[in-house]
């Protein structure tokens, strides 16, 4: 599994423009290609600043954004449904790493954060027991567990708010907090950003790769 690194996918936009466009090559600079992944990340992941305060004298890093990931799958586990976390977020107290969840791509109905086995307490507590009919999800590992199985009202999918620190307070060679499947996205859109406009209109209709050599 490489390191998805600035550096990393800027090569891989470098290989496709010199497999391809020999005219843009030579006028092209890695330099370039590395800022350009960093501020394509910034757009997909529509990082926005962290600025909760913690209670009770917590700390928190400096430097922490709010990054969405969609489209995560949901999995059903008898009476209730589990995801993967599509990166691993910050470590913070109270998993508040994973700040939110929602069935919703405008998280107008978040999730209910929930401790470790909190929700097995519950079920012994008549009235709150469902949690008065809304959506928990605990933090097992690198898994959410949710309190329903929504996949029985033909929810497949669901979406996370996940706490990264900045990306330019990554380094060129460190990895960045993207998923596995996301990097051929920003590999495409960061290659036809260099390549004249009547080159993109050749490769519209090409499918995105996902295998590079």
């Amino acid at each position: 599994m490489p390191n998805l690194s600035r550096y990393y996918l800027a090569e891989q936009v470098l290989l496709k423009l010199e497999s391809g466009i020999a005219d843009v090559i030579n006028k092209v600079q890695i330099e370039d290609i590395i800022a350009a992944v960093g501020q394509k990340v910034n757009s997909i992941l529509k990082l926005q600043q962290f600025t909760d305060v913690l209670q009770m004298g917590d700390t928190i890093p400096n430097n922490l954004m709010v990054a969405t990931y969609p489209n995560i799958p949901i999995t059903s586990i008898g009476t209730r449904c589990k995801a993967t976390l599509p990166i691993q977020p910050v470590s913070l107290i109270r998993n508040m790493g994973v700040y939110m969840i929602d069935m919703y791509e405008d998280f107008r109905c978040p999730f209910i954060p929930i401790q470790l086995g909190l929700f097995a307490m519950l079920q012994g507590q008549l009235g709150i027991s469902d949690l008065l009919g809304q959506v928990g999800f605990e933090c097992v590992g690198n898994e959410i567990w949710l309190t329903k199985d929504l996949t029985i009202n033909n929810v497949s999918e669901i979406y996370m708010r996940l706490l990264v620190f900045d990306i330019n307070s990554y380094s060129d060679y460190d990895g960045l907090p993207i998923p596995q499947d996301m990097q051929w996205q920003i590999i495409d859109e960061v290659y036809k950003s260099f390549i004249p406009s009547e080159a993109q209109q050749a490769i519209q209709s090409q499918p995105i790769k996902t295998t590079l050599k």
